[in-house]
Parts: C-alpha cells; structure tokens; sequence
C-alpha cells in the first residue's frame, strides 16, 4: 500500500488498494460525524489503474491506515496485502 507524504500526491492503484481507500476515508468521514477525532493525514488523488473503463479520479485522506479517538477510546485500522492469502 502507498504511503502519501505530500498533499494532492496522485496514486494509481490496484483494485482492492483503490477500495480499501475509499472505504478507509468514509470511516474517517463516519468517525468524525459521530464527535470522535481522526489523525489528519495528507489527501491523495486516486485511480484505479485496474480498471477496464476510465473513472472518475478522486480524493481520499487515508489510503492503508486509520488512528481515531472515538467515545474515549483509541482504534488503529491498517489494511496489508498478505502474501500467503489472496486479499
């Protein structure tokens, strides 16, 4: 998974990477909605370079983890490809 270290950084990923993304920073949006805090991370630019037809690029603010503070407690949510199981 990339690791963004600038705003605005563009990143063409696989499909499950462009997913976890996605779904990564809605969990921040979910977190943030609810009064917990999420650690700021640079935005990124995404596309799925697996893609069959051109989509859309657009912008995340995680891309492979998650550090919140939700109702007093602290979670931390990392997304790994693993190499002895498909992801």
């Amino acid at each position: 998974m990339a690791i963004v270290t600038k705003d605005g950084e563009r990143l063409y990923l696989q499909a499950w990477e462009y997913n976890a993304a996605r779904i990564i920073t809605e969990l921040a949006n979910i977190v943030n909605n609810h009064g917990g805090r999420v650690k700021p991370t640079h935005t990124a630019i995404i596309s799925d370079r697996s893609a069959e037809e051109k989509s859309e690029p657009i912008t995340v603010t995680h891309t492979s983890y998650i550090s919140f503070i939700l109702d007093e407690t602290y979670y931390y949510y990392q997304v790994n490809d693993n190499p002895f199981f498909e992801f």
